[in-house]
């Protein structure tokens, strides 16, 4: 059963073979054929050409896995991944993608790079250096947004020290590939350049939050994220309110709840005052975070042309 706290690594369905005759293809699985098994079984996952049936999908697939078949290994791992045709089993699943990566199935190793950034299929901790090993083999055999989750990885710290230059550089390859994930990063990038404080804030974290009343209210965890930007942005946040949501609109609380860190503007230097303010900010939030989740909060930010103004 699908559970959306804990998605498959599988994002979509299987591509259906060329079109093919059924009659054709059920002749060759009766002799025996690994393959038109494979295609029979996409075509009844599908629904392509035949009524849909996952369980007559899986147990295709199953009957030639024995055949150590990456195709038919990739596909039985979906199967077991999702739940389809079958009750769902991550380590199978995980076990399966393993062995077609293994034997060169370049989408077997794209989602077992998943695997390893997830800690899925396996007792332990997300190893993210092995999901960078096999994010890489799978781009190297043309899996574009094997590139682009290597550029993810390497933007952030999941391999040590960020690399910005080799993260654009995944990106371009993947875009160049037709990712839409990675095309769709470009063109942020390409649009944030020629912006800055409020306006870059507003850009990154806007579609998170809910405008209203000429006020944007976001959600405390997004809050946080928007206060640890500020520092980099050398905005201050002097001052917080926080609100419920009453269906899709915002709710003052019964008695106002907030802060305010304009006494702490009275630093010797803006770079100090921006670490106080959002230090506190930052405090704040983290504490209503786990006692409020479901709140919202405005934030009131200054730069440093309003600085002691």
């Amino acid at each position: 059963m699908y559970d959306p706290n804990d998605p498959p690594v599988a994002s979509a369905k299987p591509i259906a073979f060329p079109d093919i005759p059924i009659e054709e293809l059920e002749a060759k699985v009766k002799s025996g054929d690994v393959m038109s098994s494979v295609v029979l079984g996409n075509f009844y996952e599908t629904g392509h050409g035949v009524e849909q049936d996952f369980e007559k999908a899986f147990k295709l697939y199953n009957s030639v896995v024995d055949s150590g078949d990456r195709v038919a290994e990739f596909y039985l791992a979906m199967c077991y991944d999702a739940g389809t045709g079958v009750s769902r089993n991550k380590e199978k699943a995980f076990s399966l993608y393993t062995s077609a990566a293994e034997k060169g199935a370049p989408m077997a190793q794209f989602l077992l790079g998943h695997c390893y950034a997830r800690a899925y299929g396996y007792v332990g901790q997300p190893d993210y250096i092995k999901a960078a090993e096999w994010y890489l083999q799978s781009a190297q055999n043309g899996i574009a947004d094997g590139w682009f989750f290597l550029g993810y990885l390497s933007e952030g710290h999941e391999l040590g020290e960020p690399n910005i230059e080799r993260a654009l550089q995944c990106y371009q390859r993947a875009a160049d590939g037709g990712s839409e994930r990675a095309i769709k990063v470009l063109d942020d990038l390409k649009q944030r350049e020629n912006l800055s404080g409020e306006a870059l804030i507003k850009h990154i974290f806007g579609q998170y939050g809910i405008s209203q009343g000429g006020e944007d209210y976001y959600p405390l965890n997004v809050a946080l994220a928007i206060t640890q930007q500020c520092n980099q942005q050398a905005l201050a946040v002097i001052g917080l309110e926080f609100f419920t949501l009453a269906g899709e609109r915002i709710k003052a609380l019964p008695q106002v709840m907030g802060a305010d860190w304009s006494d702490l503007l009275e630093a010797d230097s803006w770079e100090a005052a921006v670490i106080a303010c959002n230090q506190a900010t930052a405090r704040v939030l983290q504490n209503s975070a786990s006692d409020n989740p479901d709140y919202f909060c405005c934030l009131e930010l200054i730069d440093q042309s309003e600085w002691r103004s």
